[in-house]
């Protein structure tokens, strides 16, 4: 109260009296000295404090208070000193670099920041940040800021302040302040809320874009999974995944149907190996076959020449029908022909 009141030296009188003094009263002194201007009292203050009690908190606090002096030197001298650096040391320290230079942090250096917090979930970090550009006046509709806030705090589990976020920018938010809002409500198992979202977005003739889209089929399709509790869901959810690249779902999914005892029902045998390989795939395929079962060959490349007119040869000495699926079209090789007609 003292040291808000500008009240230095009543505050140092009621410390001094203090019997145990913890890290919260040391930390209080250091922060409220920089903010009356008082920055050699602040430095004396860390410099008496245990160094027992101080923590990567007490360590930031007089980093940032030399930074907001311009004091460059002791802002390194501190940092060099420090025992364990998190996110909010180094953007203290990145931060008190730019502001000796008279640069301003720029909004692409805090996406960096935010993104990596969430990925780590420190959801107090994050709030620092926040304050951070709140208190410099950067606004959130600055590029993507608003969507990396919105998605940091839907990861940190704090889909409240995600929504606050996005509500403080929805009259001028983009698509992918939409995207991330859509995200992170389906995440938290709203899904009901993320397609009421959805169709918000349509009505506020806000076009939606191919991210948009997959995450509002991802989650439809988790929805039904755990409504209907269809087998066939998995293997859907899985496709959806892989499209987007998405391999740790994949195999997510998959352990999944392991672990359930989940499989594909298989109403023809095919086999899939990617690659150039599809002699090798209709080896397999004829030894694993019964005889004149029809083979079936999924692909991830366009068919080469060789391969294409193996197959035809296969398809009649063997007499099997071998149906092969490549980057662009089906071939339905039979009786040593193709249906391509020689054109693929």
């Amino acid at each position: 109260m003292y040291l808000e009141l500008g009240r230095v030296q009543l505050a140092k009188r009621v410390f001094d009296r203090m019997v145990k003094r913890d890290i919260v009263s040391w930390n209080s002194m250091i922060v409220g000295c920089f903010k009356v201007g008082e920055v050699e009292l602040s430095g004396a203050f860390f410099d008496e404090m245990p160094e027992t009690q101080r923590d990567v908190v007490s360590w930031n606090m007089i980093i940032d208070g030399y930074a907001k002096c311009g004091k460059c030197e002791l802002v390194r001298e501190f940092f060099g000193k420090m025992g364990y650096r998190h996110v909010v040391s180094w953007m203290t320290m990145i931060s008190g670099e730019m502001l000796g230079s008279g640069t301003e942090l720029d909004v692409a250096a805090i996406v960096s920041v935010v993104s990596t917090i969430a990925d780590l979930g420190f959801v107090e970090e994050g709030k620092w940040v926040h304050a951070y550009i709140h208190a410099r006046k950067i606004s959130l509709r600055s590029g993507v800021l608003a969507s990396a806030f919105i998605d940091m705090y839907s990861k940190c589990g704090h889909i409240e302040n995600a929504n606050n976020v996005f509500e403080s920018v929805s009259v001028r938010c983009n698509a992918g302040d939409w995207n991330s809002m859509i995200s992170g409500l389906a995440t938290h198992g709203l899904a009901y809320n993320a397609f009421e979202m959805f169709r918000k977005m349509e009505r506020m003739d806000i076009e939606p874009n191919e991210i948009t889209f997959l995450e509002y089929l991802v989650r439809l399709v988790r929805v039904a999974m755990e409504a209907l509790k269809d087998s066939s869901c998995y293997p859907l959810l899985s496709n959806i995944y892989a499209k987007a690249s998405r391999w740790s779902d994949v195999a997510r999914i998959r352990a999944i149907m392991r672990d359930r005892g989940i499989k594909k029902r298989k109403k023809k045998r095919r086999v899939y190996l990617s690659l150039h390989s599809e002699k090798l795939t209709l080896a397999f395929g004829l030894i694993n076959t019964s005889k004149g079962e029809p083979i079936h060959i999924v692909k991830n490349l366009r068919v080469c020449c060789d391969c294409h007119l193996f197959i035809k040869l296969a398809s009649r000495v063997y007499n099997r029908r071998i149906v092969v699926r490549d980057q662009n079209r089906f071939h339905h090789f039979e009786s040593g022909s193709c249906s391509c007609k020689e054109y693929w």
